[in-house]
């Protein structure tokens, strides 16, 4: 896919106001799909919204200007290479959007790519995770849904792919669901 250009609204002043930003690291397509799969089975057993995109996320709760998001991002995207992942495990989290969630070895590669993106924002890097299900489970459903994975794919903790793609997204703190979450710009990593 061709880099995508950032939105623009026309509205000028609203460039200029703070939002709240996400970087996200898009998988290839079979991984998407195959991905996908093992969401939309967990969903039908333990409810919670749908994951609109399947993603690592690579940082969170970016807080600038849209422009300043879209020019550090492009920076930030120039510095790193693509990220290679590999599955390590099923895990569960008491935090809404890891509730259920594959683990990727935070390898050297993987830290240092990722501290790298998030050095240009002055941020810390996320732990490195591709969510399954969003939701709040108890300990025993938890237990549950992380068996139930294996059933749905039973190699899914046994593989690897490379990120070449990030997304800058603009989010909205009051949805959950991330249906209202605006892609504004995707670039390709070389």
């Amino acid at each position: 896919m061709a880099n995508v250009e950032p939105t623009t609204a026309g509205d000028q002043d609203a460039a200029k106001t703070p939002h709240r930003y996400v970087a996200w690291g898009l998988l290839p397509d079979p991984v998407s799909r195959r991905i996908k799969n093992v969401k939309e089975g967990l969903r039908a057993e333990f409810g919670g919204p749908e994951i609109i995109v399947p993603h690592i996320p690579i940082l969170g709760s970016i807080i600038l200007t849209e422009e300043d998001a879209v020019n550090t991002f492009r920076q930030a995207c120039q510095a790193i290479g693509t990220i290679t992942c590999k599955v390590t495990h099923v895990a569960t989290s008491p935090f809404y959007y890891q509730c259920v969630h594959l683990f990727i070895d935070p390898d050297h590669e993987v830290q240092q790519r990722t501290e790298t993106f998030a050095c240009f924002f002055r941020r810390i890097s996320n732990m490195p995770h591709l969510s399954l299900l969003y939701g709040e489970l108890t300990d025993e459903e938890k237990k549950r849904a992380q068996e139930k994975v294996s059933v749905l794919d039973e190699t899914i903790t046994s593989f690897n792919f490379t990120i070449d793609r990030l997304a800058l997204y603009k989010c909205h703190d009051e949805d959950r669901t991330q249906q209202s979450w605006e892609k504004i710009l995707e670039l390709r990593l070389h």
